[in-house]
């Protein structure tokens, strides 16, 4: 996968090849992740997206269920969410 969604990156491979300047090198996301998440993330944005990425999982899962009352309620928690990014 090619990605400039750092995110996404960090939450989903095993590894990453990192391009820079003439070269190429391999990095665990371990090592990937806490790079990154000094260069371009604070904790807040971390622990929001984390908290949104969870509410989406519950509205799916309401919707599956066809309980259509519960995931109004929780769209209208991930609203207040969204706003607050």
């Amino acid at each position: 996968m090619v990605s400039h969604d750092f995110y996404t990156i960090a939450n989903c491979m095993d590894y990453v090849l990192i391009v820079d300047e003439h070269s190429i090198r391999r990095m665990s996301i371990r090592k990937f992740r806490k790079m990154i998440y000094a260069r371009h993330f604070n904790k807040d944005y971390l622990e929001l997206e984390q908290k949104k990425k969870a509410l989406e999982i519950k509205v799916a899962t309401a919707l599956k269920n066809n309980d259509f009352t519960l995931a109004k309620g929780l769209c209208e928690d991930l609203e207040k969410l969204i706003t607050a990014l």
